[in-house]
């Protein structure tokens, strides 16, 4: 409905203060931004980058206007036209290979804690963490989201919508009863050969 297309992209959570990040030095780069925890090496042999190079994610990004505003569209569209049959992510990818060597690298543990329902960084305490990033297609207010770091993501949603205790109760009901439930019988569903055979069977 109309409302729920107000947030359904909000996957960042700034958590702490960000200033040391906002006002920090660039240093001559053209933007400042944090490693991608996803696997690297793919992505820079598909843009044809060098293997030690350090690949950004685009989700938090403070760009040096000046430096920016040198470029046209056209520069953008050149190299997507260029290299379109490898792009994965468009708008990354694109940054990460028109930008190489002029990006300040930041690591992720601060300023863009990446983290999905399959992978959550347990060294990290998100509490102290002052951009949590929800990465993935399952996103924190979805009902099959079962990772706990959803929990920060619900208290500011409490806050943002005027959303009580109850909210909480039922989220954490889902996330840790129904779903993990529900799983538990379709991955039973899928792997018991007679259940297969009825499926089958209705497919044909």
């Amino acid at each position: 409905n109309e409302n729920r297309a107000l947030w359904l992209d909000i996957d960042l959570i700034v958590n702490d203060s960000i200033q040391d990040f906002y006002y920090q030095d660039f240093a001559g780069y053209s933007f400042v931004a944090c490693k991608d925890i996803e696997n690297q090496k793919t992505h820079l042999n598909n843009l044809g980058l060098p293997d030690n190079s350090d690949y950004i994610n685009s989700g938090v990004i403070l760009f040096n206007l000046p430096l920016m505003r040198k470029h046209s569209i056209g520069d953008y569209y050149n190299f997507y036209s260029t290299h379109k049959d490898t792009i994965i992510w468009p708008d990354q990818d694109i940054l990460n290979g028109m930008f190489l060597g002029r990006i300040k690298v930041l690591d992720c543990d601060r300023y863009n804690v990446q983290v999905s329902n399959w992978r959550f960084h347990n060294e990290y305490d998100l509490g102290k963490c002052a951009i949590i990033h929800y990465i993935g297609n399952n996103k924190p207010w979805f009902k099959t989201y079962t990772n706990s770091a959803a929990e920060i993501w619900d208290k500011y949603y409490i806050i943002a919508f005027n959303k009580g205790n109850g909210y909480l109760l039922y989220k954490k009901m889902y996330r840790k009863i129904i779903t993990p439930l529900l799983n538990n019988i379709i991955k039973y569903y899928n792997n018991t050969p007679s259940l297969k055979r009825i499926r089958n069977l209705f497919k044909k």
